[in-house]
């Protein structure tokens, strides 16, 4: 691991024990953003890919679940919708102007249009609020199905036309 590795690694430790405390969602963001602005370019690339990749294998766990591919665990449930709903919330802040660049996925559209993106991004915030809500009752993996494929389409929505694609 790399030092910028370490350091990002530091910087997003903190903003995810923030995030497991009673910290209003502005103030992880808020967090997060001055976590950020100190790392270069590199990093910045290195902590969105990490927290994409994170919500791709929690949202992969969780359609194992919702298609019952997997057992439904209502604990494990909960704490991959928590995970969606925190990486989503981190999402306006680590597309920052300047991290535009060659190797990324990203489509220059991120910094055209940066309301709709952040709408994108907002929306799929509540989605996976809804998501974590359905969660905390769930017994079964049709308790949470609905609100899952809400995020899913929330997801597909904004790589349509802010992913390059593969």
């Amino acid at each position: 691991m790399n030092v910028t590795r370490v350091a990002l690694a530091g910087a997003l430790g903190l903003s995810a024990a923030l995030a497991g405390a009673a910290t209003p969602a502005v103030a992880q963001q808020e967090i997060l953003e001055k976590e950020l602005r100190g790392l270069d370019v590199v990093a910045v690339l290195n902590a969105r890919e990490d927290t994409m990749k994170g919500m791709k294998r929690a949202m992969s766990e969780l359609a194992k679940m919702v298609e019952e591919e997997a057992p439904f665990d209502a604990v494990k449930a909960a704490q991959l919708a928590e995970l969606i709903e925190r990486n989503t919330r981190a999402i306006p802040v680590l597309f920052p102007e300047g991290t535009q660049i060659r190797g990324s996925t990203a489509l220059d559209a991120v910094w055209e249009e940066p309301e709709a993106f952040a709408a994108l991004a907002e929306e799929a915030t509540g989605k996976a609020v809804a998501l974590k809500a359905a969660t905390e009752p769930a017994s079964t993996a049709d308790d949470i199905a609905d609100a899952f494929k809400e995020v899913a389409l929330s997801c597909r929505a904004c790589h349509k036309d802010y992913k390059k694609p593969f």
